[in-house]
């Protein structure tokens, strides 16, 4: 684990984390959604991206990827000033109590989270 508490492959690996990434699968629904659950834990995907684990109020195990070029924050819409050493994931705790909103287009392999309400950040 990094000293900002990201996982990356070989701590699956070397079993320093029991969580099964497998159980976890990116929301494919397409419109705006909000859902209300705890951070499991975050891991350095393939691409230099940032993925985030989250188990829903509701019993859904769901995956989350956030981006560099975004500072692994959300992309609101509207758009508003981000304030990376607030709200990036980055600083994002596990077994943080979070309602995340995100967004998926007709088409698009790709979903967007629009917002993360927390009140534990760094």
């Amino acid at each position: 684990m990094n000293s900002d508490g990201i996982y990356n492959n070989a701590d699956f690996r070397n079993k320093e984390i029991m969580v099964e990434r497998s159980e976890y699968e990116f929301p494919d629904e397409v419109g705006l959604h909000t859902i209300t659950g705890k951070t499991i834990c975050r891991y350095w995907g393939k691409k230099g991206n940032l993925i985030l684990l989250v188990e829903t109020n509701e019993g859904r195990k769901l995956k989350f990827s956030f981006w560099n070029n975004t500072k692994y924050c959300c992309e609101p819409i509207p758009k508003r000033k981000i304030d990376p050493e607030r709200e990036s994931v980055r600083y994002l705790r596990d077994q943080t109590e979070i309602k995340l909103t995100y967004e998926r287009t007709e088409g698009s392999n790709i979903t967007r989270i629009r917002d993360i309400k927390t009140t534990v950040y760094k």
